[in-house]
This record gives structure tokens, C-alpha cells and sequence, in this order.
């Protein structure tokens, strides 16, 4: 499994980052798999209300919702980042957010001023920055929409095995 981290500010275009990600790797018949590290304390994994949310508050150490098409997990505590990963198989893994994995990164950001941002393993900028700037320079600086293709071979390129 190949990860790629996207971090920055909050609202700085991670997400749509992210979006473009998994649709261009995915496009090229790769499976992608996505983690969001959410930072709320509001944060609920579940509608209050439903069955499972239900489940959780009762105590249910994991609660597992099995649709006709689809699984959700819910598990009322912060797992271990190594016990998690265990459990999800892809080529491709892309983390929202900069949580302590080793993978190239894209760093996001609002303004200029704060892509003085000093990781080796870097390998592009983009959000909202791109918008502001695009000239070309190391680490790049990638529009996640109308630079697609590029950002997506970048990745491609950097993390092969």
C-alpha cells in the first residue's frame, strides 16, 4: 500500500484535494482507500438516533452497520493508526490530514506566505494557494481540478515501489 498525505490549514482545499486524488488514481484502475483524521471533539461517526448510533451508546465496543451495498465500521473510541491500517487493503491510501505515516505528502495551503514549509517529502503544493499562484517551482504548485493530471502523475511517479 502506497500513502499519500494531504495536510495543510483548516478550509486551505484539502478535501477537494483529496476528491481529485482519489478519482484520478482510481481512474487508472488503482483501488483507493481514504482515512480523514478529525479533529473535533463533536465529531459523531453515526446520526443520533439511527439503530448503530443507538448500539454505541448502549456500550457496544463495535458496532458494525451491514448494508445490502455497503459496511460501515463504529468503533466509539481513537484506534491505534497501525491497528487500522491492518485492516484496510488498496494500492493506494491517501490520509486527509497529517497523521505520523511515512508517505509523500501535498501540502495545502490559503497564501503564499505559507508555503515556507520545509519536509523533504513534499512533493507538491496545492488548495486554495493555486488559485494565486502557478508557476512552476520545487515542489511544485498543482491546481487539484484543472491540474489533475499532472498532480496525479506526480503521485503516481513518487510513489512507486
Amino acid at each position: 500500500m502506497k500513502v499519500i498525505i494531504v495536510f495543510g490549514q483548516h478550509k486551505s482545499g484539502k478535501t477537494t484535494v483529496v476528491e481529485s486524488l482519489v478519482r484520478g488514481i482510481a481512474d487508472k484502475g488503482f483501488s483507493v482507500a481514504t482515512i480523514k483524521d478529525i479533529h473535533s471533539p463533536d465529531f459523531e461517526p453515526d446520526t443520533q438516533g439511527t439503530d448503530t448510533f443507538k448500539h454505541i451508546s448502549a456500550g457496544s465496543t463495535v458496532t458494525v452497520g451491514l448494508g445490502l451495498n455497503k459496511t460501515a465500521i463504529f468503533i466509539p473510541r481513537r484506534i491505534n493508526l497501525g491497528k487500522l491500517l491492518d485492516f484496510i487493503e488498496c494500492d493506494y491510501l491517501i490520509i486527509e490530514g497529517n497523521l505520523p505515516v511515512t508517505g509523500v505528502k501535498i501540502f495545502c495551503a490559503l497564501s503564499t506566505e505559507e508555503l515556507q514549509v520545509n519536509d523533504p517529502a513534499i512533493i507538491a503544493f496545492s488548495g486554495l494557494v493555486s488559485n494565486i499562484i502557478s508557476h512552476s517551482s520545487i515542489p511544485p504548485v498543482l491546481h487539484p481540478i484543472y491540474q489533475q493530471k499532472e498532480l496525479v502523475n506526480l503521485v503516481l511517479e513518487n510513489t512507486e515501489d
